[in-house]
């Protein structure tokens, strides 16, 4: 058959091997062949392989920080806010089941899982014996336990472990039952059905109708796989090199044959010399591995295993050095959009979610006032420190105090910190640096009375007349708007 079109649909000898059977499945189909395979060689490789271990330990402290995202809560009753602030910071440093975890250690293994499984889960549970108005606890669940009971493989409705109803939304989840005490998770067919509404379910949505999570690792797989045979065959072949320093030949026709007796090598002692049979020289062999683009090949197929999440190499490798300021600020851009996006995910798929569970029990508990109609949560998360510090500040600089296009709880925002604890921690600093009797001048021109902060006071001026320094800075304002 001809086609009009579409080259890439055609099949040859050139290409058979490439395009041999491919089949038109959805994806839960897939994930029903071939997910246990994918999250075996992920977890594998995280675990064997230290590149990629440390770029899951990388990018989840990338995202995450050591301590999580901030909250800020916003609407028109600042009661409202700080007390659900307060009881969100109180309950999010220890949200889990296990009362040594927190929350940002929690972030960072659903990260991980999302490596290596493609999805994370946990089940919300009531503790009334901890303590604090929220009783509300995260119980992590590993994915290789959410599976479909073998009394319902022919329901229609259940896929990969999960009950749906006839709108696609998840009624129930099947979680194979699992003591914390046993070496292995049996294989039985006895499970916890655990509703929706009860149940943390995250993973990045690929293809439409998808049911489960696609590990981040399986299309980088076959790259780490080849990069680790390549070192091995490499160093394999240095090692039979190096082992083989010296071998003796002889080119001329008249050299006496050796007839050698036992074994065709002999030890050489280093730092000696030796004599040969007349007509017999000694060679060294020179190694040719690794071979001159050794480190080359390396970096490229390396930069392949960030890309799925568009870490660039030098955060692979933790290596700036071929990187000017511009190439090394341009990749740090391009991750940090990607982290930002994976950050608005988290905030979307669970925190918000938990936000408001914690908000309706505080509230019942009477630890904040009655919700107001309109709540708006902001985040902060962590940022990844400037290429250029001083560059950075200047642009910062810029923004704030002359084009007025960066504001205040932005620039804080900007370096993964927020408005109320930075004017907390500045608060903090006035009264220790009053109660020392410190002058003015240890601030570094900030001067400790406010009043005095913005301009200083002229001599001449009287009680009640205006500042003439505001006003000609105001008149300058007018004219360059007109």
């Amino acid at each position: 058959m001809q086609l009009r079109r579409w080259d890439a649909a055609k099949t040859h000898r050139l290409n058979a091997a490439r395009k041999a059977r491919p089949i038109g499945a959805t994806i839960n189909d897939d994930l029903a062949s071939y997910q246990e395979t994918l999250r075996t060689l992920a977890t594998r490789e995280a675990a064997s392989n230290p590149l990629v271990e440390g770029v899951l330990f990388s990018h989840g402290v990338d995202i995450v920080g050591p301590h999580g995202p901030t909250l800020q809560v916003q609407s028109d009753n600042e009661a409202y806010n700080q007390a659900l602030e307060a009881v969100w910071s109180q309950w999010w440093k220890r949200p889990l089941t296990n009362r040594r975890r927190s929350g940002a250690s929690l972030l960072r293994l659903w990260i991980r899982d999302l490596w290596t499984a493609g999805e994370f889960f946990a089940q919300k549970l009531t503790k009334k014996e901890y303590g604090g108005p929220v009783k509300l606890r995260l119980l992590p669940i590993h994915p290789r336990r959410v599976g479909t009971p073998m009394d319902k493989a022919t329901s229609d409705n259940v896929v990969l472990g999960i009950e749906f109803d006839d709108d696609g939304d998840p009624v129930r989840y099947f979680v194979q039952k699992y003591k914390p005490g046993s070496s292995y998770l049996p294989i039985g067919d006895d499970y916890d059905e655990i509703d929706a509404d009860k149940m943390i379910h995250g993973f990045p949505l690929v293809e439409e109708d998808q049911a489960r999570g696609v590990p981040w690792l399986s299309s980088t797989v076959d790259t780490v796989g080849d990069l680790r045979d390549y070192d091995f065959e490499t160093l394999v072949a240095a090692r039979q090199a190096a082992r083989q320093s010296m071998f003796w030949y002889a080119d001329h026709p008249d050299a006496p044959y050796i007839a050698l007796k036992g074994p065709e090598s002999h030890p050489y002692e280093a730092g000696t010399q030796q004599a040969g049979p007349p007509g017999w020289k000694p060679q060294m062999l020179t190694p040719t591995q690794p071979a001159a683009q050794y480190v080359e090949y390396r970096k490229e197929r390396q930069a392949e295993l960030g890309r799925p999440v568009g870490m660039p190499l030098m955060h692979i490798r933790l290596d700036a050095g071929r990187h000017n300021y511009s190439s090394a600020r341009y990749d740090g851009q391009n991750y940090q959009r990607g982290l930002m996006t994976l950050q608005g995910w988290v905030e979307d798929e669970t925190l918000n979610p938990l936000v408001d569970d914690v908000a309706r029990e505080a509230e019942l508990a009477g630890a904040v006032p009655k919700r107001p109609e309109k709540v708006t949560y902001k985040w902060t998360w962590p940022k990844l420190p400037h290429v250029d510090p001083q560059r950075e500040a200047n642009a910062e600089d810029t923004g704030l105090n002359k084009n007025r296009t960066l504001t205040f709880p932005q620039a804080c925002a900007g370096r993964g910190t927020d408005e109320d604890t930075v004017i907390e921690q500045w608060k903090r600093t006035y009264q220790k640096i009053k109660k020392a009797e410190l002058p003015d001048a240890f601030l570094g021109g900030m001067s400790l009375n406010p009043a005095k902060a913005d301009a200083p006071e002229s001599p001449s001026k009287k009680p009640d007349e205006p500042d003439k320094i505001d006003q000609e800075d105001d008149d300058e304002d007018d004219n360059d708007a007109d």
